[in-house]
């Protein structure tokens, strides 16, 4: 998993633009949450809505370890450049998991399948989002499975229940007129 510093060091270095698109998306964040993963690691799940001059984008954001730009990142966004430059590339590198994409390599968007992140990611990580403090805990996403107690039998052994009449074989016969 990448930090969010190499998230925008590689952007920057191969797609400045993005960098400097970012300073023009416009973003609302809901409260940060402390979450437990499956594997009991606990991380700060960032939600946003991020507004360019195109139609809103959800970002998610979870981020492991310490508060700032060390934060182990996994990222979501729904835009089309993410779909199509990011999200198979950050997911070899585990910052991200394949939702909106067909998983398929970008052979011609990204070929060398640099980690980078779209201009909504990169602005919620410049106005702060990698220093957010969670506002509430929640549960983990898989709660645990509670044991149910077996139930003792309620009749007693002397007494049986009458069965069910066998439900006859073969196709049902019909009577006709005259037999």
């Amino acid at each position: 998993m990448l930090s969010v510093k190499q998230l925008l060091s590689a952007t920057r270095a191969t797609h400045p633009n993005i960098i400097n698109n970012a300073r023009s998306v416009r973003l609302n964040f809901s409260p940060a949450a402390e979450v437990e993963d499956d594997d009991g690691d606990l991380y700060r799940e960032i939600k946003a809505i991020g507004r360019g001059n195109t139609i809103p984008r959800e970002i998610t954001l979870r981020l492991y370890g310490k508060r700032g730009p060390e934060s182990l990142a996994w990222v979501s966004c729904t835009c089309e450049w993410f779909l199509y430059h990011c999200e198979v590339a950050l997911w070899a590198k585990r910052s991200s998991d394949i939702e909106y994409s067909n998983g398929f390599k970008p052979e011609i968007t990204n070929p060398r399948m640099v980690p980078l992140v779209c201009k909504h990611i990169a602005a919620a990580f410049m106005q702060g989002a990698a220093n957010m403090v969670p506002s509430r805990k929640v549960q983990s996403k898989a709660p645990p499975v509670k044991k149910v107690p077996e139930k003792k039998a309620t009749t007693s052994p002397t007494k049986k229940t009458p069965a069910a009449p066998a439900a006859p074989k073969g196709p049902p016969k019909i009577k006709r007129p005259g037999e």
